[in-house]
C-alpha cells in the first residue's frame, strides 16, 4: 500500500493534541488544589464528637483552625423542651502544633439536659 500525503503526520498530531490535552488538565487540577489550599488556610470548622449528660455533663468537639491562632467557643446544654440548662461562654482553644484539636469541657447545668453543643466559635485576633 502507498501512503498518500497527509496521512503519515496524522498520527503524530493527534498524539500531541492529547498529550496537550492530558497536560492542560493536570495544569488545571493543581491550580484547583492551591487556590483550594490557600481558601481553606485560615478556615474555621467545629463538630461535636461526643456528649454526657449523667452525672456530669461533658462535651468533646472538634476545632479546626490555623495552627497558631485561638478561638473562644461558647457551650450550651439544653432540655427537652430546648430550654437553656447550662453554658459556658469563651471557652479558649489556644495555638496548638496542629490545626485540628479535640477539646473536652464540662458544663454545669440546673437540671438534665438532653443536648450539649458548641453554640459558637470565633478566630480570636493574633497578637504580636
Amino acid at each position: 500500500m502507498v501512503a498518500q500525503a497527509g496521512q503519515a503526520g496524522a498520527g503524530t498530531s493527534g498524539r500531541r493534541n492529547t498529550v496537550l490535552a492530558v497536560l492542560a488538565v493536570a495544569v488545571a487540577v493543581a491550580a484547583l488544589a492551591v487556590v483550594f489550599s490557600l481558601t481553606t488556610r485560615d478556615r474555621l470548622e467545629v463538630s461535636t464528637r461526643a456528649f454526657t449528660l449523667a452525672p456530669t455533663t461533658t462535651l468533646t468537639f472538634q476545632v479546626t483552625k490555623p495552627a497558631a491562632s485561638s478561638v473562644s467557643c461558647d457551650l450550651r446544654a439544653r432540655d427537652a423542651a430546648s430550654r437553656t440548662v447550662g453554658e459556658r461562654l469563651g471557652v479558649l482553644v489556644g495555638p496548638a502544633a496542629r490545626r485540628t484539636v479535640v477539646v473536652t469541657e464540662t458544663v454545669e447545668t440546673t437540671s438534665l439536659p438532653t443536648v450539649v453543643e458548641v453554640e459558637a466559635c470565633r478566630l480570636l485576633p493574633v497578637k504580636g
